[in-house]
């Protein structure tokens, strides 16, 4: 019997120590202070091109920023690697457009999903 509450008391232990580990974790992601620069740029390159290249209402709210003018255009001279790396580098110099892409994608994933934690 006092094994038994030796090994409760044990499981309670690590399972309190991952939920504080967890909900660090949380925190930080929430607070986006893991997140590179680069890695935004990446993500916001990629959600560029899936609009352009298979558009649907899931990613709609990414068109106000592809339309714009000066924005990389899909064109029959511009290979898809070009395309890429012509949208990166056009979303290099314009941080404050990488922000409001993801912004609005959280704005689109939470009506899609609900708010979630991140």
């Amino acid at each position: 019997m006092k094994k038994f509450y030796l090994s409760f008391v044990l499981l309670a232990f690590i399972s309190s120590a991952i939920k504080a580990q967890s909900a660090a974790d949380a925190d930080a992601v929430k607070n986006n202070s893991t997140v590179s620069v680069e890695y935004k740029l990446v993500e916001a390159t990629a959600i560029c091109l899936d609009a352009i290249n298979s558009p649907t209402e899931y990613n709609a709210y990414v068109t106000p920023f592809i339309t714009t003018e000066g924005f990389p255009k899909k064109t029959t001279n511009v290979s898809p690697e070009e395309l890429k790396q012509n949208i990166f580098e056009y979303l290099k110099a314009r941080q404050e457009v990488v922000e409001n892409i993801l912004k609005e994608r959280k704005k689109a994933h939470d009506q899609l999903y609900g708010v979630r934690p991140y």
